[in-house]
């Protein structure tokens, strides 16, 4: 079964949100297996069935995948709010767990409703305490952007759903505005929900955005089980897999980054980069001096290098590009400088 395997470098972060007793503390600690420097932050790694195949493809060294922060902040009570949006504030991504353990749960629809609210109040907040301190010509941009994020919330919007000119996503990043995160429901069920869907009423309450069906109790035994012990549960429980890696795989794909590949026989390993970057900046997500010196990217579609018998023959299957060529998300990528 799924378990993190080691520490790597963390490259993006989640906040794990949600009242108290939804077992975002269950979760958390499924999710990251004691992987991190405090009891209450820790790393998982994202699986990405392409890296597999290199690294099969490879036949040695080490498997490097990309990696996640994992947060779990203090649980939501209007009471406690402000430190309650602070741990959200500093996430990228917010994996929001719901009680839907059964006819006894605390309404998720509710708690939805609820969280989005403080969400959006936080957010207009945010907009008239910097609006009051803005110049009228010099910070005339960055009031309109402002000016429209405001009508927008107004409306009961989040500003994920909200389109922005890309000047404008610029002018706005400092603010970390909470609506403007991409969100991810976690319907944390009892035995008797794993094989349902989860409850329209959340799915529609979500307005869009990803909803998937865990069992953190479950989760948690199998995560205490060796291998063979944790296939037979599964087997017990009529599962074929730990619903973990589709968990942290739904929450990694809704920031839409792009992954590019190295291989070779030390190590393979999978990279974050931005859709449309360049080659040359895609080298210096490795090292400055390897943007520094580019002369060329030795790039091979992931279809192509799947199916190669071996590394021996990866050499004369790569092709030649300039600095400005734009990566493609799973590029196989050999830097030359």
């Amino acid at each position: 079964m799924w378990r993190p395997t080691g520490p790597r470098l963390a490259v993006r972060s989640c906040a794990l949100i949600g009242a108290p007793g939804a077992g975002k503390a269950s979760l958390f600690a499924v999710l990251t297996q004691g992987d991190g420097p405090t009891a209450q932050v820790g790393f998982c790694d994202v699986p990405d069935p392409r890296l597999d195949t290199i690294h099969a493809v490879v036949g040695a060294g080490k498997k490097v995948p990309t990696r996640m922060r994992f947060a779990a902040g203090p649980s939501y009570q209007p009471a406690a709010a402000p430190m309650f949006l602070a741990g959200a504030r500093d996430a990228q991504v917010l994996l929001q767990v719901l009680d839907c353990f059964g006819p006894e749960a605390v309404d998720p629809v509710h708690i939805i409703g609820e969280i989005g609210t403080e969400f959006l109040m936080a957010d207009l907040l945010s907009i008239e305490k910097k609006m009051k301190t803005l110049r009228p010509k010099k910070d005339l941009e960055l009031a309109q952007a402002l000016e429209k994020c405001r009508a927008w919330l107004e409306g009961n919007r989040p500003l994920r759903d909200m389109p922005l000119a890309p000047a404008e996503l610029r002018l706005l990043s400092s603010f970390q505005f909470l609506t403007q995160k991409p969100i991810v429901y976690a319907c944390n069920v009892d035995e008797g929900g794993l094989h349902g869907s989860p409850p329209p009423a959340v799915v529609q309450a979500s307005d869009g955005a990803p909803v998937v069906t865990v069992c953190a109790a479950v989760e948690e035994f199998l995560s205490a089980c060796s291998r063979e012990e944790a296939a037979a549960v599964l087997r017990e429980y009529g599962m074929t897999q730990s619903a973990i890696p589709v968990l942290v795989e739904t929450v990694f794909g809704v920031l839409g980054y792009h992954t590019f590949f190295t291989a070779g026989e030390r190590e393979t390993k999978a990279w974050l980069m931005e859709p449309g970057t360049s080659a040359q900046k895609a080298a210096g997500a490795i090292h400055s001096d390897i943007a520094a010196g580019f002369t060329k990217a030795m790039v091979m579609p992931f279809e192509t290098f799947r199916s190669l018998p071996s590394l021996a023959e990866a050499e004369r299957h790569y092709k030649a590009y300039g600095r400005d060529y734009g990566m493609q998300d799973g590029d196989v990528v050999h830097f030359k400088h």
